[in-house]
């Protein structure tokens, strides 16, 4: 069986060493002051919440996790 292996990183360290591309389809898409203010709302429950019964801040706490794959 293959060996996984993880690494914390910020976003910030994530997004600054890597390039993304941006399917044509998804090139028109605009986000306007709606998206911006419920992205901030979700970002703001999620790390105003009581964590759960297993420390987590919310009840599925891979809301906000990132995964990429080599």
């Amino acid at each position: 069986m293959a060996e996984m292996k993880t690494e914390r990183k910020s976003v910030l360290e994530y997004l600054s060493k890597n390039k993304f591309l941006i399917p044509m389809y998804q090139r028109t898409y605009i986000w306007g002051e709606d998206e911006y203010e419920q992205l901030w709302a979700d970002i703001l429950d999620f790390f105003n919440s009581e964590p759960n019964e297993n420390g987590n801040s919310l009840e599925n706490d891979e809301y906000f996790r990132l995964y990429y794959h080599l």
